[in-house]
Order: C-alpha cells, then structure tokens, then sequence
C-alpha cells in the first residue's frame, strides 16, 4: 500500500503482485462538492455511494488488509479522507459473513478470529462480557480510564451500551472496535447514523450500510468525513 497526505489532498493504492494499481483514491478538498474524491477500481470509476459488492467478494482479502493497516500502521482516517476509504473497505469485508476471508500469501500474517456473541454477566463492567472488544471497556462505563475524543460519548452504563450492540461505536456491533476511524471507540454522530443505516430490513447487507453511509459521505455535520 502506498499513502501521502498535503493540507489539500489525501491519496492511497493499494496493490497486488499481478496488479500494480488495483484500487486508488484520491481525495482534494479544492474539488467541486461531488467530486472531492475519485476512486478507481482495475482503472474504472467508481462512485463514493457504491458498496463494491463485487470488489469484496472478487478480493475477500481487503478485510485483513485493512485491518493489518488500521493496527500498524495507526492511520487517523478523520484526518486522512483516502484512509478512511480503505477503513470503510474493511470493515463491509469483515462484518459480511458470505465474504469468506480467503487468505492472500500478501497478508498470511493476519489471523482472524470469530468472536462468539455477547453473553450477560452478573457485573455492569464491560470487560465481564465474553465476545466483547475489551478496548470498549476503556472508553465507557461509570468509571471510563481513557477520554473520548472529536465530538464522541461515553456511556455511563455499560450493560445498555453491549445490550444495544454498541451502538454508535465505530466497527461491526461490539466485536471489534476500530479505533483509527474516528480516534477512540466511544460513540459519535456518524457511526451512529451508520448505524441506523445497518439495521433496517436488509441490515448490513443494505447499500448505504456497506458504503460507510454517514461517516464516509451524506453525513449529518460540516465535517467531510464525519465523526
């Protein structure tokens, strides 16, 4: 993957062996409102409201690339437009389970767990439920160790929060949390739209759901990438 940031534009590829130029973003904040960003799959254009159906299940790796990314390389996608396009790849891989995540000897080092599913505890602290990202933990709570950041919310109960599958907290339910998209894993205004977006009739597989809706485009604040 390659990446540069200026105060005006915000780029990233992403490559393969057999393809120098497989997916490239480009994103300029001198550009005309619509068109501030261009992103171009095997060279064709697609729109920022596409959910790549076919660029997911053609490459079911994207999901660990991504991630790999987001843990290594800690890239804050509020600041990085490009970024924030590959988090959104990332996280429609990972969280859609027809998408087998089929290993590509480029990522062989990322494992991939299945989380099993919330379960209630008898205490009210988020580090007592199994299937929980314990990184929750930290931001929420009545007794939060780490502060929320941007425009983000603690919750002050932390059972209605997993009980609610962390709502508004960025990353599928309370699985896996990604921090790097919005800089903490508290709750803010656009995952939270998001995340109405994913739990209508179709839920995750709905379009809007898979295309970052409310955090990558259409979003509710002056912010262009919102959080």
């Amino acid at each position: 993957m390659t990446h540069r940031d200026s105060p005006t534009t915000s780029f990233f590829s992403l490559a393969t062996t057999s393809n120098p130029e497989l997916i490239v973003v480009t994103y300029s904040n001198q550009a005309t409102p619509g068109n501030s960003m261009e992103i171009l799959v095997n060279g064709e254009r697609r729109e920022l409201s596409d959910p790549l159906v076919d660029v997911l299940t053609t490459y079911p790796w994207l999901g660990a690339a991504a991630r790999t990314v987001h843990d290594k390389l800690k890239l804050p996608g509020w600041k990085r437009p490009s970024i924030m396009f590959l988090y959104r790849l990332g996280m429609a891989a990972l969280q859609g389970p027809e998408i087998q995540q089929e290993e590509d000897p480029e990522f062989r080092e990322v494992e991939l767990k299945d989380e099993p599913s919330p379960r209630l505890s008898s205490c009210d602290d988020v580090s007592c439920w199994d299937g929980v990202d314990k990184e929750i933990a930290r931001y929420h709570g009545p007794s939060p160790t780490l502060t929320c950041s941007l425009n983000g919310i603690s919750a002050p109960n932390s059972t209605a929060l997993i009980q609610d599958r962390c709502f508004g907290v960025c990353g599928p339910a309370c699985k896996m949390c990604w921090e790097w998209v919005c800089g903490d894993c508290c709750i803010h205004t656009g995952c939270t739209r998001h995340d109405e977006f994913c739990r209508g009739h179709l839920g995750k597989f709905h379009t809007d759901c898979m295309s970052f809706r409310g955090v990558l485009w259409d979003t509710v604040t002056d912010t262009p990438f919102d959080c």
